[in-house]
């Protein structure tokens, strides 16, 4: 077989091993891994001492979106050239339906926003906002159009977002019929709602700062909810996806049900394993560590590590959505007004 290209001397990096080997590329894909392969005069480029891995998959990103009055600071173009840099080679945003309108809608608009500006592949998954039958319509006929997965919110209740118990029934009853997958936020809206209103007063943030962020949404707010949308999934036989998972607790719920049968998978991010809540504690920086739901304690991060390695955890993902200093200078001492996300589809690979 003839090649396009061939990689050589290189430390090839698979799911299970890794060794020294040459690579041959073919219209674009791997054709072979051999320990030898002769170029016979296509192009060679020699890897001694690299690593030779497939570009990765970041499926959880957020560019240029609207978000506290702002909008974040990656667009389509320089969010997917950062991620060409750190070695991802697709990424995965989302298409968020606006309350009232179309999900194909929103589709369409953010392909328009993205596909001229794309350096590397890129796929959308649709965001529930709205849930009524004209969205389950229009549910089936992106998944026929190759999207197949959607996202819903369990929080967000003030914005007109959320998905009440019988939305994410009804969403994970549909995925038993098209075989698509819901996708959730899991935190619990209410009692959220409430601990907010509890700790937002002006002596609590002179007090505690962005360290409120964490006061205000303890592990039970993430645990419930995943729990809760388990229980749906359960009984309705339908498909769930955890996204950005962030606390150890969640990770045991998830892995019991996986042993039970129940067609559920989890992703975290980079920040929920390598940093803890006490980055929220630096008066001068902490705002800037804000994500939703945010970084927790050094046992969920312990707990997270343990059912990545267990293999319950399935993705790590970034949920990148990055603001500047300006944006989240935003907030001004107010931790309900912090724009929500770090970067990080750069460094998914290297860290």
């Amino acid at each position: 077989m003839g090649f396009d290209l061939v990689i050589k001397n290189g430390k090839v990096i698979l799911a299970d091993r890794s060794f020294i080997a040459d690579v041959g590329i073919k219209d674009g894909k791997v054709a072979a891994v051999r320990k030898s392969i002769k170029a016979n005069g296509c192009p060679v480029r020699d890897a001694r001492g690299m690593y030779v891995l497939p570009g990765a998959i970041d499926v959880h990103v957020h560019f240029q979106l609207p978000f506290c009055g702002t909008i974040s600071a990656d667009d389509f173009e320089n969010g997917t050239k950062a991620a060409a840099c750190g070695g991802v080679t697709t990424i995965i945003d989302y298409a968020i339906q606006a309350k009232g309108g179309s999900l194909k809608e929103a589709v369409e608009k953010r392909r328009a926003e993205a596909d001229s500006k794309v350096c590397i592949d890129y796929s959308l998954h649709g965001g529930i906002t709205d849930w009524n039958e004209n969205t389950r319509r229009e549910m089936n006929e992106l998944v026929s159009e190759g999207i197949t997965s959607f996202k819903m919110f369990m929080i967000y209740r003030s914005q007109g977002w959320m998905a009440d118990d019988a939305i994410l029934f009804q969403g994970l009853e549909e995925t038993t019929k098209n075989g698509s997958i819901i996708m959730v936020h899991a935190e619990s809206a209410f009692v959220l709602d409430l601990l907010i209103e509890r700790y937002h007063t002006p002596e609590m943030m002179a007090k505690y700062g962005a360290y409120l962020h964490t006061l205000t949404r303890p592990c039970y707010t993430e645990y419930e909810a995943v729990q809760r949308a388990i229980t749906w999934a359960k009984e309705t036989g339908g498909r769930l996806y955890i996204v950005h998972m962030s606390s150890g607790e969640a990770a045991e719920i998830v892995a019991r049900a996986k042993k039970e049968g129940v067609r559920v998978w989890a992703e975290t991010c980079l920040q929920y394993l390598l940093l803890t809540d006490d980055v929220f504690k630096d008066k001068e920086r902490g705002h800037l560590y804000g994500t939703c739901p945010q970084i927790k304690k050094k046992h969920d991060q312990q707990g997270l590590w343990q059912n990545l390695i267990k293999k319950n955890i399935d993705i790590v993902s970034t949920d990148t959505c990055t603001f500047d200093t300006k944006q989240k200078a935003m907030w001004e001492g107010d931790f309900t007004k912090i724009p929500f996300g770090m970067p990080g589809v750069e460094t998914l690979l290297p860290l």
